[in-house]
């Protein structure tokens, strides 16, 4: 029997994506493993940015390194865009697929058929664990200026709420606890009569569920009747990861984001309303071409003004085949990392005035690893870490925690259980 292992880069999609391939190799007599040594090694991959891109290139040369007899597949992003480039193959891959990747398994068997592979020895059962993600969209046709992914996975696709609604089932019988509903762009879901709020509240009948999360969100999925059922869906978890990019209007116009810094305010305003104490995080962009320096701080200003509970920072990356890439006025790498430094502050002010706002308080906690011997680590419903010291097995358990301090890194919590649920 062949071991099947994956290496998942990038998006909330790609673990979604990985998580049903694992489970179509588990179906077709595979065994599910870890690390570099599997008969069969999967790098689903990501090209959202050049480094990205990069990444996946040097993981594929380091496996090939360590196992020189394995079966490597490069699929996803990375392999949409060599094969769109004219290439067929890429050195150390023994297969290349792009958005097809669930055609893997019949090109695996073939080349297994032929290939002299070692045995094994490393191969484990597959163990379902507390999180699972379902991908219920795929593919992007907003095109902002700086974004390769529609190029990539093209147009929106959306998975019938009926297949979701099935998938949900099975996984609460193998002992899903909490589903992150995922997608290339969530906010562009609809099966013909359903749109995003209808497969929350599909989720939120199914029993055995116990909490519902949701990936990245654009701006645009946060219309009012959306936000206006949100609290209706009690499994959900009180945490929005909503995109802003930048905090100024110049910027968000360039980038064909669709919004100024006051529409999202004014979105941010109806949420908090609707969900008090929600916690709601973002990505942005610092070094966009032609970002001057009045405009980075308009923006630095704007995202203070959203009092994010985190911000996740990003260099801007040129990708050839967008918009951006062919802009005048590229910022100079030096300039980016500056204003990245800069933006550091704010992130860290951020998350320093979440963490501390709910040290004393209990909290419901999802344990999914264990860091250390007897030391778990878990995620609040808020999506902040989590960590407790126990003699007792806690993974894949849910608990409920006092929140006692925050960590020496300022990046965590600590807390200690108070009762457990599962």
């Amino acid at each position: 029997m062949f071991s099947v292992s994956f290496y998942t880069m990038g998006c909330n999609v790609n673990v979604a994506e990985s998580e049903k391939l694992r489970a179509m190799f588990v179906e077709n007599g595979f065994l599910a493993a870890e690390g570099d040594q599997a008969d069969v090694i999967v790098i689903n991959s990501c090209s959202v940015t050049s480094t990205a891109d990069k990444g996946a290139r040097q993981l594929l040369a380091r496996l090939r390194e360590k196992n020189a007899l394995a079966v490597i597949a490069l699929v996803g992003c990375v392999g949409e865009l060599v094969e769109k480039n004219g290439d067929k193959a890429i050195p150390g891959a023994d297969i290349l697929l792009g958005s097809d990747k669930f055609g893997l398994i019949d090109r695996v068997k073939t080349l297994l058929a032929e290939k002299k592979t070692k045995g094994g020895a490393n191969a484990a059962p597959l163990a379902p664990g507390a999180r699972c993600y379902i991908q219920i969209q795929n593919g992007c046709d907003r095109f902002c200026s700086y974004c390769i992914v529609p190029h990539l996975r093209g147009g929106p696709v959306s998975t019938p709420l009926s297949v979701i609604r099935r998938e949900l089932v099975a996984r609460a019988a193998q002992g899903c606890i909490e589903v992150v509903l995922s997608g290339v762009n969530l906010a562009l879901y609809e099966d013909g009569e359903n749109t995003l709020i209808d497969v929350l509240r599909a989720a939120d009948e199914v029993s055995g569920i116990g909490r519902i999360r949701l990936s990245s969100l654009e701006p645009g999925v946060m219309s009012d009747a959306f936000i206006k059922g949100l609290p209706d869906i009690c499994k959900l978890c009180p945490h929005f990861h909503i995109s802003l990019q930048s905090g100024c209007d110049e910027t968000l116009r360039t980038m064909n984001r669709g919004y100024g810094i006051k529409d999202y305010l004014n979105m941010l305003d109806k949420l908090r309303a609707a969900i008090p104490g929600v916690a709601v995080t973002t990505d942005v962009i610092v070094g966009f071409p032609g970002e001057r320096d009045d405009q980075f701080r308009d923006s630095c200003r704007g995202i203070v003004r959203c009092l994010f509970d985190d911000v996740h920072i990003f260099k801007y990356s040129k990708r050839e085949g967008t918009v951006a890439a062919d802009m005048p006025e590229h910022v100079t790498e030096h300039k980016k990392t500056l204003r990245a430094a800069q933006l550091q502050g704010i992130k860290q002010q951020a998350r320093y005035r979440f963490l501390h706002s709910v040290v004393g308080k209990t909290a419901e906690v999802l344990f999914l690893n264990e860091r250390a011997p007897d030391v778990f680590e878990g995620a609040m419903p808020h999506n902040a870490d989590v960590c407790v010291t126990s003699s007792a097995p806690l993974k894949n358990s849910l608990c409920n925690v006092m929140i006692d301090a925050v960590n020496e890194n300022g990046d965590a919590l600590i807390g200690r259980i108070v009762d457990e649920h599962h």
